[in-house]
């Protein structure tokens, strides 16, 4: 959605400018079990001017590398979803041992 404002003193049109972010299954990962402060105050203190999005296969693929020893919040999982468009794919993938162990990798790598 664009909105554009008026304003009629000076007639000049402005229009938002949004960044858009994507976040891909490694980030998603990292966000869901790691403690990445600057990534953590990004998504929970999304700022008006940023659209978080990503897609149910890049969603799919994090919470599949989830292990039962990570120190996943349930309450990160569901702030992700508020802050963030979730859009879908038409071709899905099942997630292979190997990249499940590439996505980890690339979570688990300190930034």
């Amino acid at each position: 959605m664009v909105r554009i404002e008026i304003n009629a003193h000076n007639h000049q049109v402005r229009t938002p400018q949004h960044r858009g972010v994507f976040l891909n299954g490694a980030t998603i990962l990292r966000y869901l079990i790691t403690d990445d402060e600057k990534l953590e105050t990004a998504i929970i203190c999304k700022q008006h001017d940023v659209e978080f999005t990503t897609t149910d296969q890049e969603l799919y693929d994090a919470l599949t590398c989830i292990k039962p020893y990570d120190s996943f919040k349930l309450q990160k999982l569901v702030k992700l979803l508020e802050a963030a468009r979730v859009s879908g794919v038409a071709s899905k993938h099942v997630l292979t041992e190997e990249k499940l162990e590439e996505l980890r990798k690339e979570a688990l790598i300190p930034k």
